[in-house]
């Protein structure tokens, strides 16, 4: 995978979930321009915001050509690739542990 590659993650869950978890770079934001404020919706908003991801309203049609079948649930978000560990450093990470990884 492009390490400059860029993914979409959407739906209220993912979207806050992929924020929370600080592992890849949130790049933006998308919010529907007419969603109502709910706790999740406020929550990654706010969550955004502390960290400095940009946030953006648009319109419907915005959101429905960057996901599939439209099922963005009014949020989504531009994300860096996952960052995936090379095998070599994990190998040499588990070998130390007490009982062997199932990797």
């Amino acid at each position: 995978m492009n390490p400059v590659q860029e993914d979409i993650v959407y739906g209220r869950q993912p979207v806050l979930e992929a924020i929370r978890a600080g592992r890849r770079r949130i790049v933006e934001l998308l919010i529907k321009r007419t969603a109502k404020s709910t706790p999740e919706i406020d929550e990654v908003i706010g969550l955004a915001h502390r960290a400095g991801v940009p946030v953006k309203r648009v319109e419907d049609p915005v959101l429905d050509g960057l996901t599939r079948q439209g099922h963005h649930q009014g949020v989504a978000a531009r994300a860096g690739a996952y960052p995936y560990a090379d095998f070599d450093v994990l190998a040499n990470e588990l070998k130390d542990l007490p009982e062997p990884p199932l990797v």
